[in-house]
């Protein structure tokens, strides 16, 4: 069982490596006191990404599908952007919500278990 955040560090585990773009896998996610099942896409990799004020990586990039109501309208894509490397970590989360939009950028990193290899510059 997942909320929208823990998701992205759900599928930070997942071996797209397997995956096909497009291709789905499925995910329950806990919102408002109800259950919803829903998916994750697998769009692709996307190389040289820039991430204002963070660089260039390397990325693997995923769409969690999101249930449409007060925050999401219907059809809207967040779209999450993480190293394509062993560490996987969120660079780049974008998401449109009813009264505008999301961005999470991100601004600094530590202690990571692996070399961050898909840092370009």
């Amino acid at each position: 069982m997942h909320d929208m955040v823990s998701i992205v560090y759900y599928a930070r585990n997942i071996d797209f490596n397997e995956f096909a773009p497009g291709q789905r896998f499925p995910i329950k996610i806990f919102m408002d006191t109800k259950t919803y099942p829903l998916s994750v896409k697998y769009i692709g990799k996307e190389a040289n990404k820039t991430v204002k004020g963070a660089g260039k990586y390397n990325t693997i990039v995923f769409s969690p599908e999101v249930v449409s109501g007060e925050i999401f309208k219907e059809g809207t894509q967040m779209k999450v952007w993480a190293s394509d490397d062993a560490n996987r970590i969120p660079v780049l989360i974008e998401s449109p919500i009813s009264i505008g939009s999301v961005k999470a950028v991100l601004k600094s990193y530590r202690g990571l278990k692996y070399n961050l290899t898909a840092k370009l510059d």
